[in-house]
Order: structure tokens, then C-alpha cells, then sequence
């Protein structure tokens, strides 16, 4: 079919696929590692600080840049201790304060605040990837639609004297290259977001390749390109070049209003039937087509968005191809991977990071690529923690009343406090002990400056102040509950 063979002149080079994969797309994904490489980070927080040790294969390209954030040269581990499969592996070790190092491609972050109570910490990172899906998906769109315009323009050169030249050309500029590109940016979606949500997730390969099988499938369907007496030829097509052809040419003919009880059409009869002779016209219109090198210059004068777009001679096939396919697929590539363990006292009340307890959090996923052209989104890793002062705590109020969320609320809340009224808090807390005054004495402080109408702000309470309302609240409402239940609930390591 005219669309298989132009596609297999401009398939890029890093995707393997068939001809039944340049139709429906879903060949692209199949791209097989053979084993994981892993980039192991091992953090534990300090404070705003973190010791960082960062361990990657000996033979991986950024050892001088690594050597460079991290001030030494690479250490050498024994291959028995070795974690990744490139053997041997080397670490770099270091400290580093509230921003992350872009050792393996990325930035991050690690906030910390404190508080008499405890402490609570926030540590943000993400790695690789691409932060302007926008700018690629409008790149792609830009070389779709120069595949079209290529594909068109030998079609004229070919057919433009036959009788039903018009109403495939119809079908081609009109139908195929919207629901192409659709179809693309549908796949995209979901394979992004499923690889962003469940990067390491075991099986995920599977089951998107599955679902987009099925989408991909219906969305045909519904465009028209086959019928429902088709489906069990589609889904069971072998790799026979003649039946791919077939089903292809029947699609673009279905898009005609040609059933498939009624003879093909001219045009089609005859690209399907000299197969080989089309495939050779291609390569000869690449090659030689003056109308194409007038219009492949005035892409090379015009650009993307204002970025030269410039093609080399005959390589501007290539380079269609690779922009019409910019997202990196990583199903069934399990050679770059990314594990990080982090080292915590508590469980943290807010990650996407697996909690063991131990007293690790792992992240364990495929990374994204340092390409920059690349439109998977980056790796992002997140946890939210803290810990509360016991001693503190079980002084004053005789249990742990802030610990988990609580604590990260109270001490933000406090930060936040004006000198003065840090002071008046402060006064207030370092006098509290356990007992039956314990509650009221929360309940009746009040900032200096507040009147008792604050109570009335506070929908009737007696909790008298209004700035410390939420703080005194949960306090409160911690020492309401049977002891048993807040040890459960909020564990102390």
C-alpha cells in the first residue's frame, strides 16, 4: 500500500516496526532490552541537608561530571557487592543542603522546618524527561503533516490521471492525516501517563500495550476504516506481507464508502498487485523529485516556531520520521533503570515511594531518557515526613499529640508566627503539663490583641483565639483519644 511504502523509506531508525505497525501504530512499541542497569541513589536526610551516595556502572558517560558535583574521583565497589548488572559499579559520595544535585539529569529539592514539637520535611525530585510536552507534541504535529504533504505529492506524481485519483486523495489529505495524528497523540497520552503514574509497576507493559491494542482498535472501528466482520482478520493477521496490504487497502477503500463485498477500486487494484514497482517509485521520487527538493528547501527556510529546521541532503526523511515519533516508548526496555532508598525514622504521611519497615523508602522504576528531545514526562519522586520530639511532647501534653500531617501543619503554622506572637505561643507551651487544666488552659490563651468576639469567629467555640484556633483544635482533639489509639496511629520509631 502507497502508505506503507512511503513509511518504510522514512521509518526511524531506533523504532522497529512492519507495515502493519505504520497503519495502527502499535508496532512502535516494541522495543526489547536485554537486562536493568541500575542508577542507585541512597539518601539520608539531616536536617535541611542530605548525605547523598549516587552508584552507576563503571563505563557510564557522565563519570567526569559526576566527579566534578560530587569533589572526588569514583570509588570502585567489589563486584560481589555490586547492585546494578554493569559490572563493576563505582560510588560518589556528598552533602548537600536543601537543593539536589543534577548527578543522573534532574533537580530537586529537600525542605525542612522545625518546631519545639518535632520537625516535618518535604523532599521533591524529579529526573530526566520533558518538561515542554506542548512544544513537542507541536513538532510532532508539524511532521505528520509533512509526511502527508510528502505522501501526497507522489501520489499526484503517480495517479493524478486516474479515475478515482481524487476521492482517495480525499481519503489521504483529509481523513487519514487528522485521524493518524489523533491516533498518535492518543497513544502518547496513554502511555505517558501510565508510565508517569506506574513507572516500576510490574506487568505495566502488558497491560498498556493491551490497552492500547483495544483503543487503537476501536478507534478505527469507529472512524470507519474497517468493519466488525474484519476484527477477527485484524487481530489475527500474521506477518504475511500480501494480507497486511490487503487489510490496508481495504481500510482507505472502506474510507470510500467500498464495501467489503465490492471490488477495490482501480488505483488500489493496482498498488496492491505491483507492490514492488511502488516500493521502487518511492525510492526514485525521494531521490529525484524536483518538486519535493523545492519544498523540503522551504521547510529549511521556514522553521519550526522561528528554530532552524534544517535537513541535510536526502536525510530529511529521517528526520520526519523521528519527529513524528518523539516519544521515547520505554514498555519493554528494562536497560536504564532508577532506584532510590531514602532512609527515614518515620513513615511518611504523603509519597509515591514504597515504605518499608525497615526504615527505607524505595523508589524503583525505568528512567526517563536525558534526550532532549525525548516527550516522556520526567521521573518524579515525592515524600512528605516527620518527626515528632516524644520527650517534648509527652512532658507537656503526656502523650504524642503532633506527629504525621499534624506536625508538618503545626509546623509550618508556627514558622509563620510573628516574633511576637512566637513568644506568647512559646511562653504558653514550655508551662503546660499533663492534667485536667491541660485542655482548658489551650483553650482560653489568646494572642495579645485579641478580644474574647474571637470565640464568635470560630462558630461558637470556647476556643478562644482565632490565629490559634486550628493549632489548639487538634491538640485537643488528640488528647480526647483513648491512648491506644494515637500509639497505633501514629507511630514513633
Amino acid at each position: 500500500m502507497l502508505l506503507a511504502c512511503l513509511w518504510y523509506n522514512i521509518k526511524p531508525v531506533k523504532i522497529r516496526t512492519d507495515i502493519t505497525a505504520s497503519f495502527i501504530l502499535i508496532g512502535s512499541l516494541l522495543m526489547a532490552g536485554c537486562y536493568k542497569d541500575y542508577h542507585d541513589i541512597e539518601i539520608v536526610p539531616d536536617g535541611p541537608a542530605m548525605h547523598r551516595t549516587v552508584t552507576v556502572g563503571a563505563r557510564y558517560a557522565g563519570l567526569p561530571e559526576l566527579s566534578e558535583i560530587y569533589g572526588h574521583e569514583p570509588i570502585e565497589i567489589p563486584a560481589e557487592k555490586a547492585s546494578g548488572s554493569a559490572k563493576p559499579d563505582v560510588r560518589f559520595e556528598g552533602r548537600f543542603e536543601n537543593v539536589t544535585p543534577d548527578d543522573i539529569g534532574g533537580s530537586g529539592f529537600l525542605l525542612h522546618c522545625t518546631s519545639a514539637m518535632g520537625s516535618s520535611s518535604f523532599y521533591s525530585e524529579q529526573f530526566r524527561g520533558q518538561g515542554d510536552l506542548a512544544g513537542v507534541l507541536a513538532k510532532q504535529e508539524i511532521a505528520f503533516n509533512r509526511f502527508f504533504d510528502i505522501l501526497l505529492l507522489w501520489f499526484e506524481t503517480e495517479f493524478e490521471n486516474a479515475p478515482d485519483y481524487s476521492a482517495i486523495r480525499e481519503v489521504l489529505d483529509k481523513e487519514l492525516r487528522s485521524d493518524l495524528w489523533n491516533l498518535s497523540t492518543y497513544m502518547s497520552t496513554i502511555v505517558i501517563g501510565g508510565m508517569a503514574i506506574k513507572p516500576g509497576e510490574e506487568g505495566i507493559d502488558d497491560f498498556l500495550l493491551t490497552d492500547i491494542g483495544m483503543r487503537s482498535l476501536h478507534f478505527l472501528l469507529e472512524r470507519g476504516y474497517f468493519e466488525v466482520s474484519q476484527i477477527s482478520r485484524i487481530t489475527g493477521a500474521s506477518n504475511d506481507d500480501d494480507e497486511i496490504i490487503d487489510i490496508m487497502v481495504r481500510a482507505i477503500a472502506s474510507k470510500m464508502g467500498v464495501s467489503t463485498a465490492d471490488p477495490l477500486p482501480p488505483t488500489l487494484t493496482a498498488i496492491q498487485e505491483n507492490i514492488e514497482e511502488i516500493e521502487d517509485s518511492v525510492d526514485i521520487f525521494i531521490e529525484q523529485n524536483a518538486e519535493l527538493k523545492r519544498m523540503v528547501e522551504g521547510w529549511n527556510a521556514g522553521g519550526i516556531d522561528g528554530t532552524p529546521y534544517v535537513f541535510e541532503d536526502s536525510e530529511f526523511v529521517e528526520q520526519i520520521a523521528t519527529d513524528m515519533f518523539p516519544i521515547e516508548f520505554r514498555l519493554f526496555d528494562d536497560g536504564d533503570w532508577l532506584r532510590v532508598r531514602m532512609h527515614l525514622r518515620n513513615e511518611p504521611f504523603l509519597t509515591n515511594g514504597e515504605w518499608h519497615d525497615a526504615g527505607v523508602l524505595i523508589w524503583e522504576e525505568r528512567l526517563a531518557s536525558m534526550e532532549p528531545e525525548n516527550g516522556n514526562l520526567p521521573n518524579a519522586l515525592f515524600a512528605m515526613w516527620s518527626d515528632p520530639l516524644v520527650t517534648f511532647q509527652e512532658k507537656r501534653f503526656g502523650r504524642v499529640v503532633m506527629a504525621g500531617e499534624n506536625l508538618a501543619d503545626y509546623c509550618d503554622w508556627r514558622r509563620d508566627l510573628s516574633n511576637t506572637h512566637g513568644a506568647e505561643w512559646d511562653e504558653l507551651i514550655l508551662t503546660l503539663k499533663p492534667g485536667d487544666e491541660l485542655a482548658q488552659r489551650l483553650k482560653d490563651f489568646k494572642f495579645e490583641g485579641e478580644d474574647d468576639s474571637s470565640r464568635f469567629n470560630n462558630g461558637g467555640t470556647d476556643i478562644r483565639s482565632t490565629l490559634a484556633y486550628g493549632t489548639v483544635r487538634k491538640i485537643t482533639q488528640e488528647l480526647n483519644k483513648p491512648l491506644e489509639k494515637i500509639l497505633t496511629s501514629s507511630p514513633i520509631y
